[in-house]
């Protein structure tokens, strides 16, 4: 497990939520890490309630060992529930276990472990595929804007000598 702090987590739970699109590497190492389980809660909860767009890909493993949670998930999942000795972390497994459910019957795309230049390419398509779900929204800038010589002034004295008219 990583060593994050409070603050980090605030953060990055902060930044799920102002996402439009989350994308989450399943990895044979991921049900081991409780922050990254912890993410995918509040990206399953953004789904969910907001309708976030949610993009997987299933590193080096079976779809159906995620979804399943058999495999290197089943055993990250019995130390997980081992560990738990207060209701509180029970329910925190519960958690994960319906968020790791929910998500991973999105369905996403399977990346095999090779050495021959194929993950550039799996990396190019991800990349297409989610500029193809953000919404480019382009700005209309007036082509003789009025009233602007006069704040670009005052901006350019503040950059010179910190002074402002």
């Amino acid at each position: 497990m990583f060593p994050f702090s409070h603050s980090s987590t605030l953060i990055i739970q902060r930044a799920i939520a102002q996402s439009k699109i989350s994308l989450v590497v399943f990895s044979k190492g991921y049900a081991s890490s409780a922050w990254c389980l912890d993410e995918l809660v509040k990206i399953a909860e953004r789904r969910r309630v907001c309708g976030q767009v949610v993009l997987l890909v299933f590193y080096d493993v079976d779809p159906s060992h995620v979804r399943k949670q058999s495999a290197a998930f089943l055993q990250a999942f019995g130390r997980h529930e081992e560990e738990a000795g207060t209701d509180e972390k029970k329910a925190r497994v519960k958690r994960w276990r319906e968020a790791l459910t929910d998500v991973a019957n999105l369905g996403g795309k399977v990346l095999e472990n090779e050495a021959d230049g194929h993950e550039s390419k799996f990396i190019q398509e991800i990349v297409k595929q989610i500029s193809s779900k953000l919404n480019h929204t382009v700005l209309n800038v007036a082509s003789h804007p009025v009233g602007i010589d006069a704040r670009v002034k005052n901006i350019n004295l503040w950059i010179q000598d910190g002074q402002v008219d």
